[in-house]
């Protein structure tokens, strides 16, 4: 995300970077205010003072038009505590005759001084360059290979502060966000690669921590609406998500809201409860009675697993890990077409399609099912008077499917085709 907002960037952001058939990993750190007493920028110090303790390089980033300011030069001190090799990059060198403007920072003390323009792009070759020839005695740093299957790509969603980024830190094994009860502290998505070894087989899985979603009519600043559509995005890109919900909090429209983005992309899902070690006077019933009170409000996701954790104290965390493992199973499932024929014949002679109401109209007649495609699982209904086979029953088609292959919490994707007529369902 790139804001003129001050502040956008909080968390620190990783992303990798090839240059001249070489990978590094780049953290983009939060913009620092050191004199700052506000719990938010004192954490993002923090953050980033870590991430400077992990780098190989360091590459401080100073406003070539604003000049050297008292900031650029508490950044150095602590840059000069850390002993990590530094690059003075001067940005905003738009044209030639601002180049003069980087000399003033070679008073900073530190060997290279290059100037470049993110806007334009001048320079940035010849800071890559500088960036390689630091890390030439560095060794080459690649993703982990060693995993057994592809990456499980997962989004964190849900309404501000109901712990996303805490979670996210607990399934990270390590505080990348920064925790926080200010809503919209998550203003990016961000995400990191775990590798989960479950019975000897490694999984690697993508997390991604969003932005707090609320209700568009609500939004009154453009970095919210930014933050909301980025999460929106997540959700496209992701193969699985877990929709959390404070144990202590009511269910409110927004929650709707939420499940009905995730449900109009047909996406994988898991209702995970948070905070659930913050319930009071829990009983053996407990989990049975909010199971039941989460599907009263959410009738048409029954189908997706509730998992009752705690991101402060871990409680269920690996319960979780294990449940996203089954779920990916489901995903790539092929089943058999035989099996799913007889799915189709048992689930019309159990509930038949409703008859036109209209006289002069025939109902509709399915004829045939067959599985399309996978993660997600996607299917095609081929049926006679189609217009009279409305969305319930599909839907009622997809739950019996979920029902015979144990496909809990699995999203489908299903189509109804008539000759050259088409309608699209998910969920």
């Amino acid at each position: 995300m790139v804001s003129t907002v001050a502040g956008t960037t909080r968390d620190v952001r990783f992303g990798e970077c090839r240059w001249s058939g070489r990978m590094f990993v780049i953290a983009d750190t939060a913009g620092l205010n050191v004199q700052s007493v506000h719990e938010i920028d004192i954490e993002s110090v923090k953050k980033a003072k870590e991430a400077i303790a992990e780098a190989d390089l360091v590459l401080l980033v100073v406003d070539g038009k604003e000049g050297l300011l008292p900031e650029d030069r508490e950044y150095a001190k602590i840059l000069r505590k850390s002993g990590k090799p530094v690059i003075i990059a001067v940005n905003k060198i738009d044209s030639k005759k601002l180049f003069r403007n980087a000399d003033e920072f070679n008073d900073m003390g530190f060997s290279d001084t290059i100037p470049f323009s993110a806007r334009t792009g001048s320079g940035t070759g010849d800071l890559l360059d500088i960036v390689l020839e630091k890390l030439k005695d560095v060794p080459d740093k690649t993703i982990d290979e060693s995993a057994d299957t592809s990456p499980i790509r997962i989004s964190l969603i849900g309404k501000p502060n109901v712990g996303k980024s805490s979670l996210f830190n607990k399934l990270i094994g390590q505080e990348r966000a920064i925790v926080s009860p200010v809503a919209h502290t998550t203003r990016e998505s961000q995400d990191l690669e775990i590798i989960y070894e479950s019975n000897g087989i490694k999984h690697p899985m993508i997390f991604v921590d969003t932005a707090g979603l609320i209700q568009h009519r609500k939004i009154k600043d453009d970095l919210k609406e930014m933050s909301i559509d980025q999460s929106l995005a997540s959700i496209d890109s992701s193969d699985l998500v877990l929709f959390l919900i404070a144990a202590d909090e009511e269910i409110t429209s927004e929650d709707k809201r939420i499940t009905s983005e995730i449900l109009e992309r047909g996406k994988s899902l898991i209702f995970v409860v948070n905070k659930w070690d913050m319930v009071p006077d829990k009983t053996t019933k407990s989990d049975k009675d909010y199971t039941e009170f989460l599907y009263n409000h959410f009738p048409f996701l029954t189908w997706a697993p509730i998992i009752f954790v705690s991101a402060k104290t871990g409680f269920k965390i690996n319960r979780l890990l294990e449940e996203i493992l089954v779920i990916d199973k489901n995903q790539n499932i092929e089943l058999d077409p035989k099996e799913l024929t007889k799915l189709l014949e048992h689930t019309i002679k159990k509930r038949p399609p409703s008859k036109s109401r209209k006289e002069h109209k025939k109902g509709a007649f399915i004829h045939s099912i067959k599985q399309t495609g996978r993660k997600p699982l996607r299917f095609e209904v081929t049926a006679d008077n189609t217009e009279n086979l409305g969305y319930p029953y599909v839907r009622f088609i997809m739950n019996e499917i979920r029902k015979k292959f144990k496909l809990t919490g699995t999203g489908i994707i299903m189509n109804v085709e008539e000759r050259h007529k088409k309608k699209h369902y998910q969920t």
